[in-house]
């Protein structure tokens, strides 16, 4: 199996498990802001898998390009939703204001992900046919992604000094499942800006894995399902 049908296959893992695990636990309490929150992250990784995949797998240019950008809109929604998420898993309250400009930037670089302002164009790269190629503000893009994402970060660790029992296992399982999902993201960042670097984002569908086994063991989100061993072993392996 070549490199680019081996990130493909993981790409199609990512994309449906993430919409899966995203569903399911909105699912369980469409009412509560933190199975909202992770439905709009399962939903907006999977939008980013499949993109990225449909771009690779695309038969003409001009079908891999729609496809890139329909990636980055996903992609765009990824940092504010999974810190909408670990705010209220840490039961930290957020004014109305701040939501507004988590998500108002959001959107915003969801719809110029739609235009050549982001994904300028995409051409072959190294191991695959067709590749993002940066628009003027990719570099602006870059850092919306990782700045969130490390400040949801700092919050997480700063939380594990104060936490104890169950939720300390809760938040262990998150921090360690945000760690293998998001580096292994970030790999796919090094190619488009012309470093050679293999991108290894087919990895993300650990996160689902690592949160799947908390909700069973130690009932993440709340949340309570009777499964046998047997069920448990399919889903996460």
């Amino acid at each position: 199996m070549s490199f680019s049908h081996f990130y493909l296959v993981g790409l199609i893992v990512t994309a449906l498990s993430s919409l899966w695990v995203g569903l399911f636990v909105y699912s369980k309490s469409p009412g509560r802001t933190l199975n909202r929150s992770w439905g709009l992250l399962g939903v907006s990784v999977s939008a980013w898998s499949l993109g990225t995949a449909l771009m690779i797998l695309a038969p003409s240019h001009g079908q891999g390009l729609l496809w890139a950008r329909f990636s980055h809109i996903g992609a765009s929604l990824i940092p504010v939703s999974y810190l909408h998420f670990i705010y209220a898993l840490l039961k930290i309250k957020v004014s109305t204001g701040k939501k507004l400009v988590m998500y108002g930037v959001g959107l915003t670089f969801a719809l110029m992900s739609s235009t050549p302002l982001v994904v300028g164009n995409i051409t072959p790269k190294n191991w695959f046919s067709y590749y993002f190629e940066p628009g003027p503000y990719y570099g602006l893009f870059t850092l919306h992604f990782f700045g969130w994402v490390f400040y949801a970060t700092w919050l997480k660790l700063k939380a594990l000094r104060t936490l104890s029992g169950l939720h300390l296992n809760q938040l262990r399982y998150v921090l360690l499942a945000a760690i293998l999902g998001f580096v292994s993201g970030s790999t796919t960042f090094p190619l488009v800006f012309d470093i050679p670097f293999p991108p290894f984002g087919n990895f993300v569908f650990m996160y689902v894995a690592i949160i799947t086994w908390a909700i069973v063991r130690h009932h993440l989100m709340d949340i309570r399902i009777a499964l046998t061993r047997g069920a448990i072993f399919v889903i996460v392996y």
